[in-house]
């Protein structure tokens, strides 16, 4: 963008408060930027830019949205690539290349509320491969991150520490085979919280570890999809006082230990569907969840291989239950059970009405 100059002659640059570059095929970031410092919004998606270097935002200080989504070459971010830009609230990041997120990338950004870092492009690319462990630090306003990469591995305890207003964490398509306990530790106000594992590359996880999930007062909603996990054993969700939906599906859970949803007494909704091989329930595997509401256990019409009775102890101290779908799954319901049940399509929803 050799003609995007400032200069005396052409000062009313100065005064521009949203510029969109997209769809230019620019491959840097020009200089003359830093000159606009009535910047407010900046679009730089859908082009060829390879690197964000470092202080290329510098002498911004009312921008607060940059886009740079959908640049398909960008795989490097140097350090201090987004600094001091005190009104900073919006970065997307989405479908890009980017490769390694360094400490000190995100550097004295004070309102930053929202970033998006997907490296799923359209060609279905995904390069992320680290994430060091000050990546996100000293971020206080940051309230969501969505983090979307089939080649992360590893994530280091602590990595989203010291976020204390963030809301939402999504950790989309992971390739971890671990989750240390404390890497969700310091979130005083997440809410939302979404995990989706990469069983398609071969980099699954196959365990919950004891207090991977404890201790996140505010967590209202918790997603974990498409892992290798076989099992939930006792008290893995323990110290949600909060959570209201808890979502497993699609993962390869063939065991629901006793007490294996304990001390959740504000959930109202347990997704356990798309699991094939779940042939037997616990009599306890829902135990003392006095405000569960729905219930899902079902699976893939192509995947249904037996059925297996209900005991009706297994849903005794769940006074809320309403809904409970069983489509395709390998259950049934005994006799003294079916006059709550509706049947939809070959679904199973049977509604207890007290």
């Amino acid at each position: 963008m050799e003609h995007l100059k400032i200069t005396k002659s052409n000062p009313w640059y100065k005064k521009i408060k949203s510029l969109d570059l997209s769809n230019t095929e620019m491959e840097e970031i020009p200089e003359s930027l830093k000159q606009m410092h009535s910047l407010i919004k900046l679009d730089l998606s859908f082009s060829n830019i390879t690197e964000i270097k470092s202080g290329i935002f510098v002498n911004l200080p009312k921008l607060k949205e940059i886009n740079l989504s959908w640049n398909e070459s960008l795989t490097t971010l140097h350090l201090k690539a987004f600094s001091n830009l005190p009104k900073l609230e919006i970065l997307d990041l989405s479908s890009t290349l980017i490769t390694e997120i360094k400490d000190e990338v995100f550097l004295n950004l004070p309102n930053l509320k929202e970033i998006c870092i997907d490296t799923s492009t359209q060609c279905w690319r995904s390069e992320l491969i680290k994430i060091h462990p000050k990546a996100f630090s000293n971020l206080p306003s940051l309230k969501k991150l969505t983090l979307r990469g089939f080649g992360l591995t590893e994530i280091s305890p602590g990595t989203f520490s010291n976020l204390p207003k963030l809301e939402t964490l999504v950790l989309w398509g992971f390739g971890i085979t671990v989750i240390p306990p404390g890497t969700f530790s310091n979130l005083p106000k997440l809410k939302n919280l979404c995990l989706s594992g990469d069983r398609a590359h071969g980099r699954e996880l196959t365990e919950i570890l004891p207090g991977t999930f404890s201790n996140l007062p505010k967590l209202e909603t918790l997603v974990f999809y498409n892992t290798n996990i076989t099992e939930i054993k006792e008290e893995t969700f323990v110290n949600l006082p909060k959570l209201q939906k808890l979502v497993l599906h699609w993962n390869q859970i063939t065991e629901i230990h006793p007490k294996a949803f304990y001390d959740l007494p504000e959930l109202k909704e347990l997704d356990l569907s798309g699991h094939y091989n779940l042939n037997t329930l616990h009599p306890k595997a829902f135990s003392d969840l006095p405000k569960l509401e729905k219930l899902d256990l079902s699976s893939p019409d192509f995947y249904r291989s037996e059925e297996n009775e209900i005991k009706p102890e297994t849903f005794e101290n769940l006074p809320k239950l309403r809904q409970i779908n069983l489509k395709n799954s390998n259950f049934v319901l005994k006799d003294d059970l079916k006059k709550y049940e509706i049947r939809i399509r070959n679904s199973y929803f049977f509604s207890l009405l007290y």
